[in-house]
């Protein structure tokens, strides 16, 4: 399986308005784009936003999400550091969840311990 991604400021620009995405995050978007556009970064590598608590890393990731899934990367693995902050990302991502952040072009579909939806495994 191979991993592509390319810097298109004109796809940053229509997720940023999309999301919401203030000032600080829409440079954290883009920043986060062109390192792995760059060619510098591997997939089994782990990419982190280092951001203030409440400026809106989920908002960040959310159009980051829609950003690969535009570029045809369909699967992200979003790992959270306690059960508290994974419970809000799961509702900030869940589709009629009061939590959700509006903005993706088709819901994700979230794959979780507790709701294994949409799961498949691949045959080799």
């Amino acid at each position: 399986m191979s991993f592509t991604i390319t810097y298109d400021e004109n796809l940053i620009e229509e997720l940023s308005a999309r999301f919401d995405l203030r000032q600080p995050n829409r440079e954290a978007l883009t920043a986060l784009v062109q390192r792995l556009d760059s060619g510098d970064y591997s997939p089994l590598g782990m990419l982190m936003l280092n951001l203030a608590t409440g400026v809106g890393k989920t908002f960040v990731l959310a159009a980051f999400i829609e950003y690969l899934n535009r570029q045809g990367n369909r699967n992200v693995m979003v790992v959270t550091p306690g059960k508290v902050v994974q419970d809000k990302t799961i509702a900030d991502l869940s589709h009629g969840s009061e939590r959700y952040i509006n903005g993706f072009a088709q819901p994700p579909i979230l794959v979780t311990p507790d709701n294994p939806q949409g799961f498949t495994v691949a045959e080799s």
